[in-house]
């Protein structure tokens, strides 16, 4: 009868034993843009985080950047415009990157989610930044010279300029003739900062049928890196009477 009463207080004891704890959970990157050890990644690319869980976009303002052998100060921007407070995906990183730089990333581990979940350890990766090896240049625009364009029922006329690189294209910059009036279009806004780009659009108002127009775009126009355009381009259109 003893033996009996040990051999269940033994079972019972086992029992009471067990771990009754939760399973430590992680936050988790699963996938990077771009991805580590990139090569000739475009100076206008954001880096693009995706987890596992939901994060709050300002967790991105814990992610530290730099460029190697370059002490040039980073200013970056969080988030992926117009998204919501909380997302498996986020952005970060400035708007035009350095040419030809390799940039260090590093995600701490303190990156969490609402609930406190960490990632298991910091990430630290890098990705290498493609060189300026072209010329800033107007490589295409709309219209063209010598093309004829029909003004329709619309007061107003929308054309576009592309160019070789990034530029912030500033108003009153482009000038228009004979008495006619240009615009350049609202660009994207995200952080509420304008960003750069390569097409820039413009407006035109009071074209008038039957007319020659000769639009200016100037040599002081400048890319991200200062680099100016090598001349004047004069693109010279006409409208249908």
């Amino acid at each position: 009868m003893k033996t009996s009463v040990n051999l269940t207080l033994v079972c019972s004891l086992l029992f009471s034993c067990k771990d009754t704890g939760k399973v430590l959970e992680y936050l988790e990157v699963t996938s990077l843009t771009p991805s580590p050890n990139s090569v000739n990644v475009d100076k206008g690319t954001v880096i693009g985080i995706d987890l596992n869980r939901r994060v709050n976009v300002f967790e991105g303002r814990k992610i530290h950047m730099r460029y190697v052998n370059d002490t040039s100060t980073i200013n970056y921007f969080s988030g992926c415009g117009l998204t919501p407070l909380e997302a498996e995906h986020f952005c970060t990183g400035p708007f035009i990157w350095k040419p030809g730089r390799i940039v260090e990333v590093t995600i701490p581990q303190d990156l969490s989610d609402s609930e406190g979940r960490r990632l298991r350890e910091p990430l630290v990766y890098r990705f290498s930044i493609a060189a300026d090896t072209i010329p800033f240049q107007l490589i295409n625009s709309l219209p063209q010279t010598g093309d004829t364009i029909s003004l329709g029922t619309s007061a107003w006329w929308y054309g576009s300029l592309t160019f070789s690189d990034y530029l912030f294209l500033r108003d009153s910059v482009l000038t228009i003739g004979p008495s006619a009036e240009i615009h350049n279009a609202p660009v994207a806004i995200i952080d509420s900062r304008e960003i750069p780009f390569k097409i820039a659009r413009f407006a035109l108002r009071n074209l008038q049928p039957g007319v020659t127009y000769t639009l200016t775009v100037p040599n002081q126009i400048t890319d991200c890196e200062g680099e100016a355009l090598p001349q004047d381009y004069i693109l010279v259109f006409h409208t249908k009477p």
